[in-house]
């Protein structure tokens, strides 16, 4: 029987909501596991440092820096009793990362490289960013982060025989520094996977791959970009612009003749600024452990409906 459903557990939960002993004293009386799984609530109000327990096993007897669930002020995580084949779990740890460190870029560094750098690529690791890029990626985009949604997309893969397979998204990383932006963050992961009765136990490594491009300070490369997509963008919005200052024929109007490709190029000329545009690089790799159910209907790790890699 899952020992969450026993009397004793019942009884450890009820001293805990009217008096706040924590439900690990009443496990140690009970000689429960002296194993956890820590599980947090999953949505934006779980901090920092707990979505980073998130899926990990600790010890009662040797408590993570943070504390064990519920001892935080406000906290609302969970200590899931481990028990072997009965518990599930899965955590990403940081492997290696690439390049060399570096002084930390602002963005007064990105824009005299882009005058004075001559297009050469850029590290994440040399200009100092690499640890909070990867910080951001794993923990804070989204409601839970990439690691925890990658996850159980290595789940899914893992219950269809498959763990050699990509994966690929963009992400805002302008909280770190405004001339980050959206960037593209892909990688592969390699694995093997075991069965254990109902479940399955997952090992491998991610291997994880940085790009962004530092185009122009105000930006007007995407503009670009964007007229080029649709030609017909450039005539509506100057139509619109004359209607609004009595100027033309509004968008009802006759087409105004417009050579995308030369307005395209003023605008990549005008970009330019007397600067070139520079990739800006960064890998890490991370290990990765699971154990999951095989049933997905009974699993807390499964790839969300619509959700891409």
């Amino acid at each position: 029987m899952n020992i969450m459903h026993t009397d004793a557990y019942r009884a450890a939960f009820l001293e805990y909501l009217r008096k706040g002993t924590p439900i690990r004293l009443a496990f140690k009386e009970a000689a429960t596991p002296d194993r956890y799984v820590w599980r947090t609530q999953r949505d934006t109000k779980v901090r920092l440092s707990h979505r980073r327990n998130d899926g990990r096993v600790f010890r009662w007897a040797d408590p993570p820096e943070t504390g064990h669930p519920g001892e935080g002020f406000n906290c609302r995580c969970n200590a899931v009793p481990y028990i072997e084949g009965q518990t599930e779990f899965a955590f990403f740890d940081l492997r290696s990362a690439s390049g060399s460190g570096s002084d930390r870029w602002d963005n007064n560094d990105f824009i005299w490289y882009f005058y004075v750098g001559d297009g050469q690529e850029v590290t994440l690791e040399g200009i100092g960013h690499l640890p909070e890029i990867i910080e951001q990626y794993a923990y804070r985009n989204g409601a839970e982060g990439a690691y925890r949604r990658l996850a159980g997309q290595i789940a899914e893969e893992a219950r269809s025989g498959r763990l050699s397979f990509p994966f690929k998204n963009t992400y805002q990383f302008e909280g770190i520094e405004f001339s980050h932006g959206r960037s593209t963050v892909q990688g592969q992961f390699d694995g093997t996977v075991t069965e254990i009765g109902d479940m399955l136990r997952i090992e491998g490594t991610a291997s994880f791959y940085f790009l962004d491009r530092f185009t122009d300070p105000v930006d007007l490369r995407a503009f670009s970009a964007f007229l080029r997509e649709s030609p017909d963008r450039l005539w509506r919005l100057l139509q619109h612009v004359g209607a609004f200052v009595g100027i033309g024929e509004g968008p009802q109007g006759p087409k105004l003749k417009i050579d995308e490709d030369d307005v395209s190029w003023i605008f990549m000329f005008v970009s330019e600024l007397g600067g070139t545009a520079y990739p800006i690089t960064g890998e890490w790799k991370a290990g990765f452990l699971a154990q999951v159910f095989k049933d997905r209907a009974k699993s807390n790790y499964s790839a969300t409906q619509g959700q891409t890699r």
